[in-house]
């Protein structure tokens, strides 16, 4: 079309090559080439990140290799083009009425993130969110996997979800106090992100040895005041591992909405749009990924568990929904989630079965909104 290229970005390796029987499945979350065929190290989650971004970004990643001798991935991407501005030479000088200011509040040098969470969609955030602050990271799915990359690499603060594979957020906090205590290490502040509500979880994420945990979703906001506790210090300050201060929410109307499923909007855009800091391209990759990935997925593995009757799978799932759907503003399917999520744990089984059809009507609701809001941009 017209005012677009096609821009084609490639890299290619010498390595050990990938079988042809293989090639497929590299792309898969925690796939790995087996020990014998290379001593190479990694946790098998770098390519399907990647082609997760590629396709975000309406592309698609493909490699072509042979055994021995090496491998290219490459993508290619249909791109707008520009307009070439010219910025006054004024606006390239700094501020220096600024410069008292930012001089007490700076990042730690060098500082560097650990990001754990197997979300997709709350972990595109967070890396966005992250990046944007200006801090390096490196991005875990697996608990297992994050303690053994931090016995291998420093990292200035850990930021985790709960509910993870492997080990848990919890296990994997305990499993790393012990080893900083064994080792001799200093304590790296810990952040627990939870879908539920933090004052029914904090206590225990402190028990386990983290400093804090909160609610998703984590906002710009509520990453500056990690970053102020823990990452941000005046010059010469230290860093000290203590609770940050949170703002006390009214309990009553978060339970409240919590229990009615009739609550709120089917898509609430701005609020959505305010979880990702207002970023708009972000709010598009987000719901693209959502109603692309994400929702089928989640589709295909809760019909699966209902038909066999496996409530706790579905608890587990519906959990696992929260945790991206708290940054899509999908307000009435949050809720949903939520007391199903509950129910399966002690309702009665006719009020499950009735909670998971509503579900699964909210599912595609909430789908065709999304993909309503996608059509008219």
């Amino acid at each position: 079309m017209k005012n677009e290229v096609l821009l084609k970005f490639s890299v290619t390796d010498s390595g050990i090559g990938i079988p042809f029987e293989l090639q497929a499945k590299v792309f898969d979350k925690f796939f790995r080439i087996p020990p014998k065929q290379g001593a190479y190290s990694g946790h098998g989650l770098g390519l399907h990140i990647a082609q997760s971004y590629a396709h975000l970004l309406s592309g698609n990643i493909l490699l072509t290799s042979k055994p021995g001798q090496g491998t290219t991935f490459y993508f290619e991407l249909v791109v707008k083009v520009g307009e070439a501005g010219q910025l006054p030479l004024e606006q390239n000088k700094p501020d220096k009425s600024k410069l008292p200011e930012a001089r007490n509040k700076i990042p730690v040098a060098g500082a560097k993130l650990m990001l754990v969470e197997d979300n997709t969609i709350a972990l595109l955030t967070l890396e966005t969110l992250v990046s944007q602050a200006g801090f390096n990271y490196r991005s875990v799915g697996n608990g297992q996997h994050a303690l053994d990359l931090i016995k291998a690499e420093p990292f200035d603060l850990i930021i985790t979800d709960l509910d993870i594979p492997g080990l848990s957020g919890l296990e994997l906090s305990r499993e790393i106090r012990k080893y900083e205590q064994k080792n001799q290490l200093k304590a790296v502040p810990i952040i627990g992100l939870t879908a539920d509500d933090e004052k029914k979880i904090k206590s225990r994420c402190i028990k386990a040895g983290m400093n804090d945990a909160i609610s998703k979703p984590i906002d710009r906001e509520a990453l500056e005041k990690i970053t102020q506790a823990y990452l941000l210090a005046s010059p010469g300050a230290t860093i000290q591992n203590t609770p940050m201060a949170t703002p006390q929410q009214p309990a009553a109307d978060k339970t409240k909405s919590l229990l009615q499923l009739d609550t709120g909007p089917v898509l609430d855009v701005e609020c959505a749009l305010i979880s990702l800091g207002n970023n708009a391209d972000l709010l598009r990759a987000t719901f693209k990924c959502m109603v692309e990935q994400e929702m089928p997925k989640s589709i295909r593995a809760l019909e699966t568990a209902y038909k066999a009757g496996d409530w706790l799978t579905i608890k587990k799932l519906v959990h696992q929904m929260k945790g991206g759907l708290v940054y899509c503003g999908a307000i009435k399917l949050i809720n949903a989630c939520h007391y199903l999520e509950q129910q399966c744990q002690a309702g009665p089984e006719d009020s499950r079965h009735s909670l998971y059809q509503e579900l699964r009507v909210l599912i595609d609701e909430t789908i065709a909104a999304i993909k309503a809001w996608l059509d008219s941009k």
